[in-house]
């Protein structure tokens, strides 16, 4: 499977595609409409919170040396995002200092060659991860 061409820029500020009744239907007309209602989404989101924002839950408790982090819903790169809950321990000898627990989003494109590789192949390439410190706002 290939895509035939990807021509959204978001420097155009496109807001819609037009499609004709007398001409045949391009991949590349329906993925440029998906582009731009996808970055028309991110920019309103921007707006509403901020990189790493908790949009609601992870509610903390402690009892003892356990640390149990309710799942919640983290705003990451242009995304609402669901976070399961984790159950996490501490060393109780440990009177000072700060832990931080943060997001760790793994993107992968698929669909599209990579390194001369097709994705879906054994031999996947590498993709850099996005940490965001999750804080409230």
């Amino acid at each position: 499977m290939s895509i035939s061409r990807d021509t959204f820029d978001p420097a155009k500020n496109y807001k819609r595609v037009r499609y004709h009744q007398d001409r045949d239907l391009l991949d590349s007309e329906l993925n440029e409409q998906q582009d731009i209602i996808n970055n028309e989404r991110k920019k309103l989101a921007d707006i509403l919170f901020k990189e790493g924002a908790i949009v609601s839950g992870f509610g903390v408790t402690v009892a003892a040396n356990v640390l149990t982090v309710a799942e919640g819903l983290v705003y990451i790169d242009g995304c609402l995002e669901r976070v399961p809950g984790a159950v996490l321990t501490y060393d109780p000898a440990k009177t000072s200092g700060a832990d931080y627990v943060y997001v760790e989003l793994l993107k992968r494109v698929i669909g599209k060659r990579l390194g001369g590789l097709r994705c879906g192949s054994a031999r996947l390439p590498t993709f850099p991860t996005k940490r965001c410190a999750a804080h409230q706002t």
